[in-house]
């Protein structure tokens, strides 16, 4: 006889809303089912074959897919089936009664302990209907009221457990109903310990697979809706994620004992139009008792609010003191020298330095107080790196030119060489785009290696610019004695006269003695001569000339002049002209706004009417215009209220059109400035400022954003890239874990990897300690070649010399396979570099070949797929930080924080298994946790707050048990995203 499994499954009909039984066969040779209505009496699915059900998919608790209906196996359809899968894991209910709830945490312990895991769980409170409901089959025992009335007194939490024999394995762990025996005969059990009687006993268990199934359903629902509705308050309150490697290890029993509750109850303000009728009742000769019970409010509540009537003549609420500082005034001065020492110092380092003196205080602590000092956190200005002989030199020329006028500045020629990239830093800086599309190539800038460009020599005097020079290859000194050919032409252009000055800086080609002697003669050999031949010309032509002058005219006496002699306004003039007189005959039409009654006077006017007055009469009584006592009357019908109604503010300035027209710009061209926009508007009648341009992009979903940096993309490299990608779509997680990704990265010494903030006050950004030092070509680098996969870094070399093909294969020889070796590669592991021209010679394929090396094939102009890139970033941050001097101490710095380097990422800790979210709420609930928490590393934790949940329970910064965050209103924002986006 052929071997069958038989079960006996429900099916929610959502057409019908009714919950419909079938008995369902699996026939494990062929994997074929079938199904028999049990109601019906008739066969629902004759025997097909369906591959999507697989054996292990087989066990009492479960939910599996058949045919795409959604079936709950409840139990099993005969003793065969039992016997032979009985054995297999089971889901269960938990529940944690109300009074047993602030034990969560030692609860939760005792699940593990008995070898089971929490899949789901939830807290809700049930109200009465639905505690009856739940609880049906005990309708008819004399416990049953009590039971309901108590399991709906307060929250409870309910969970889905699953492990071998699940049902039987948690009733264990309950112990006995009745709480007093089970301390007798299971003393270690979770009623004994917690519950008090048989009703009060802390915990409910599913007695049967069958119950299990439906009280599972009952809280979690496998069809539409979300069971009862947890217990969220989301005010006063803020979210708590305990992370996968701690969730078996859950402390949440810990957040009571430091007065926060898991959403602990809070209760509602009395408005003040409540608390000003219970001082009325109480002047009227009520006493505490009857004024509770008239307003069902407490009489402590009541007895508080009279009290403060007394005291203080007033129902709003009164301003607190606020909390104590942490930071006394000893500690405040002491964290200001630390950054007088040390500017750049963080302010996790504020915190390492001051150690248990700092007491229990957070880096936003230490920022307010460095706030009220003065210092705020700032980028360094880059500034040239200046010796002792630059410095004295930069005094002595100040001193030279200290007393000069404004026209020997006037008659200066500036000149200066520049590089300009076509495809780098040099692009704008600033796009707008919508969240999710940075990398839409219209909001992208393509980036080559050395940028592209060409090198400039140009000059200017007094803002007016000269020639402008393209150097073509490296600039020398025979080519720079061409260009300073120029100069005599670009003093003529900008009529800078005879005694005119040129300058340049101290470059070897600036100041060869080819080129200096060159530079003499280009300077001296001005156009003065020529007055001399001008003046002959005109008295050899016959003219008399009467009389003469040499004078200097400056722009605004040219513009002047040449306006008079033309005999024209400028369109400038004209448009003041018009502006200034229609300014002075318009009259000021601005209607002055009455004074607002107060909200006593608007509450006189409905006294009276309701007394019978008319309009008239209490406009006279009260001396306001009838119309708007009407006014007030009309809005306390229609309202019954005389407050302030919420107003729709004042019109926008730019139209929907409007708003159209430069949303539409935008897309076409991300890189549109506001100024462009606001004259595109100015054109069509509008007139805005660029803040409202920004608002109105804002709520389009435009913001503001740099430009992300992206490899320069040829059509070719696209269908590469393509290909590459399409090959590798389906590749398991474990493929890419076998993968040793390489690369090469330049580290500077004094470049754009440098601190990037600093601690300053105000106009105090060209500090020495606030700046940070330049020199040509960062000052000398260090070139590194490294490697790295899933399990961690590899090694790191340093490059010494130019690499080339041989020296690429040796690097190889000597690190590649130690690398593998040391972070314990699978056989079959794959080698990842780029398409640089030193990895793809003959003689490294062959190399390769011979070593039986796999390598991944890799599309050109692809830095971006390398995630090597993102450690480089790390890597050069680090070294940045430490601030080495010399290149002695970069390559040192690199090699030491290279080995420091974490193998995880934050993401990859939170995907890597369940999280439990929390909504932690009590009176300052974000501060206190934030506390209770401790730092973010754990290893600052242990140092500083070793009682803290980090410190106690924390692997490293990425595996720190906890997560929580530093603001109030993110808090809130995490828990309406856990309690009401996911859980409907």
């Amino acid at each position: 006889m052929e071997e069958r499994f038989a079960f006996l499954t429900e099916w929610y009909d959502p057409s019908a809303a009714l919950l419909r039984r079938y008995q369902l066969l699996y026939y494990p040779k062929d994997g074929s089912v079938e199904m028999f209505d049990v109601k019906n009496q008739r066969t629902f699915l004759r025997r097909t074959k369906y591959d999507d059900l697989h054996p292990e998919d087989l066990f009492v608790g479960n939910r599996v897919i058949v045919f795409s209906r959604q079936l709950n196996l409840i139990d099993y359809g005969d003793q065969y089936t039992a016997n032979k899968l009985g054995s297999r894991k089971e889901r269960t209910l938990a529940m944690i009664k109300p009074d047993a709830v602030t034990k969560v945490g030692s609860i939760i312990q005792m699940v593990y302990d008995a070898g089971l895991i929490v899949t789901k769980a939830k807290m809700t409170k049930l109200p009465g209907k639905q505690a009856a409901d739940f609880y049906i089959e005990h309708q008819s025992k004399s416990f049953f009221n009590n039971l309901v009335q108590f399991v709906s007194s307060g929250p409870i939490i309910v969970m889905e457990l699953m492990g071998d024999e699940a049902v039987s394995a948690w009733r264990k762990v309950l112990g006995p109903t009745d709480s007093g025996v089970a301390r007798k005969d299971a003393p270690s059990s979770l009623r004994a310990q917690f519950g008090t009687d048989g009703t009060k006993n802390a915990g409910h268990g599913s007695d049967s697979l069958a119950s299990a199934a439906r009280e599972l359903e009952f809280f979690f629902p496998s069809t539409a809706g979300h069971g009862p509705t947890n217990t969220a308050k989301y005010q006063d309150s803020t979210c708590c994620i305990i992370k996968p490697h701690a969730v078996s290890d859950s402390e949440k029993q810990k957040l009571c004992a430091v007065g926060l509750w898991t959403v602990m109850a809070k209760t509602k303000e009395l408005t003040e139009d409540l608390r000003l009728r219970i001082v009325a009742a109480h002047k009227s000769g009520k006493g505490y008792k009857t004024i509770s019970k008239c307003f069902e409010v407490p009489v402590a509540t009541v007895q508080s609010i009279i009290k403060k009537y007394m005291t203080f003549r007033t129902m709003k609420n009164l301003r607190g003191r606020g909390p104590k500082p942490k930071v006394t005034p000893v500690l405040a001065r002491r964290i200001v020298r630390e950054v007088k020492k040390n500017p750049r110092i963080t302010t996790k380092a504020i915190l390492m330095n001051l150690g248990s003196a700092g007491g229990n205080i957070s880096r936003q602590t230490v920022q307010r107080t460095l706030h009220t000092a003065g210092f705020h956190g700032h980028r360094p200005r880059r500034t040239p790196l200046l010796q002792i002989r630059h410095t004295k030199a930069r005094l002595a020329i100040a001193n030279a030119h200290l007393d000069k006028e404004e026209d020997f500045w006037s008659s200066v020629l500036w000149s200066d060489e520049t590089k300009i990239e076509l495809s780098g830093h040099n692009d704008v800086a600033f796009i707008w785009c919508k969240k999710g599309e940075a990398f839409n190539p219209k909001n992208t800038i393509p980036t080559v290696k050395h940028g592209g460009g060409n090198l400039f020599w140009g000059c200017f005097s007094a803002g007016v610019p000269g020639n402008l020079i393209t150097v073509n290859g490296t600039m020398k000194k025979e080519q720079y004695i061409k260009i300073l050919n120029n100069i005599r032409q670009s003093a003529e252009k900008l009529s800078l006269g005879h005694q005119w000055t040129f300058q340049n800086d101290n470059d070897p080609k600036h100041t060869a003695k080819v080129v200096k002697k060159c530079h003499q003669y280009c300077v001296t050999s001005g156009p003065a001569a020529l007055t001399g031949k001008i003046l002959s010309s005109i008295t050899e032509a016959g003219f008399e000339i009467s009389a003469l002058q040499m004078f200097n005219m400056d722009r605004a006496n040219a513009e002047e002049f040449l306006e008079v002699y033309k005999g024209v306004v400028t369109e400038y003039t004209y448009k003041r002209h018009l502006s200034t007189t229609s300014n002075s005959q318009t009259p000021n039409s601005t209607m002055a706004k009455t004074k607002e009654l107060s909200k006593d006077t608007r509450n006189k006017i409905v006294d009276l009417h309701q007394a019978g007055k008319t309009e008239s009469a209490i406009g006279k009584q009260l001396g306001v215009k009838k119309s708007t006592v009407g006014a007030i009357i009309r809005k306390w019908k229609t309202y019954k209220t005389t407050d302030n109604l919420p107003r729709s503010g004042a019109p926008r300035k730019i139209s929907p059109r409007g708003v159209k027209m430069i949303t539409r710009t935008v897309s076409k061209n991300p890189r549109i400035t506001r100024g462009d926009l606001v004259n595109d508007l100015q054109r069509a009648g509008t007139k805005v400022t660029k803040a409202t341009i920004s608002n109105a992009l804002r709520r389009q979903g435009l913001k503001s954003c740099s430009a992300r940096r992206v490899p320069l993309l040829k059509p070719v490299h696209v269908r590469a890239r393509l290909k590459f990608a399409r090959e590798h779509l389906d590749d398991p997680e474990e493929d890419w874990e076998n993968v040793i990704w390489s690369d090469e990265t330049k580290i500077e010494l004094f470049g754009k990897n440098s601190t990037c903030r600093v601690w300053r006050r105000k106009n105090a950004e060209l500090h020495p300690k606030n700046t940070i030092p330049t020199v040509k070509h960062g000052g000398g680098n260090i070139m590194l070649w490294g490697c790295f996969s899933a399990k961690g870094p590899g090694r790191l070399i340093r490059v010494k010399e130019r690499m080339n093909g041989a020296m690429y294969r040796e690097i190889l020889s000597k690190n590649l396979l130690p690398s593998a070796r040391a972070l314990k590669m699978k056989r079959g592991w794959v080698f990842q570099h780029d398409n640089d021209p030193k990895h793809t010679t003959r003689a490294t394929k062959e190399w390769l070949r011979k070593k039986h090396f796999k390598v991944l094939e890799w599309p050109s102009q692809s830095p971006d797929l390398n995630p090597i890139e993102n450690l480089w970033m790390e890597l050069k941050i680090r070294v940045a930080q430490r601030q080495p001097q010399n290149i002695i101490a970069l390559e040192e710095i690199c090699m030491e924080e290279w080995a420091k380097l974490p193998a995880t990422s934050m993401v990859a800790e939170l995907c890597s298994g369940p999280c439990m979210a929390l909504e932690i709420h009590s009176a300052g609930a974000p501060k206190k946790f934030r506390e209770f928490c401790g730092p973010a590393d754990p290893e600052i934790a242990r140092h500083l707050r070793p009682t803290t949940l980090r410190a106690l329970y924390g692997k490293n910064k990425v595996q720190n048990a906890v997560h929580c965050t530093d603001l109030p209103e993110d808090g809130l924002l995490e828990v309406q995203y856990f309690f009401k986006i996911l859980d409907g």
